[in-house]
Order: C-alpha cells, then structure tokens, then sequence
C-alpha cells in the first residue's frame, strides 16, 4: 500500500489504479466507511 492510501484497487483488464486516503489520515469508523464509500463510487462511475 502506498504512503497515503488507505484503500487501493486495480482493474487488470484496463491495467487502471484506483485509490482513496482517510480524511487527515485519521482512522476512525466515518473515515472508513467515506473512504469505501468513495471507492465504490468510482467503480460505479466506471474508474
């Protein structure tokens, strides 16, 4: 994982990375689910 990322992802068809940070890299449970929220959101809008 990178510094900076919490969550990274990668779609091996495309070869396209995709990532998301904490928010004031605070690990907390709203920070979490924002940062899952936002991850799923780009795989939604298509990366």
């Amino acid at each position: 994982m990178g510094p900076g990322f919490f969550v990274l992802g990668y779609d091996g068809g495309t070869g396209h990375q995709f990532g998301t940070g904490l928010y004031n890299d605070t690990k907390n449970e709203t920070n979490v689910k924002s940062a899952y929220s936002d991850i799923f959101r780009q795989i939604e809008t298509g990366l």
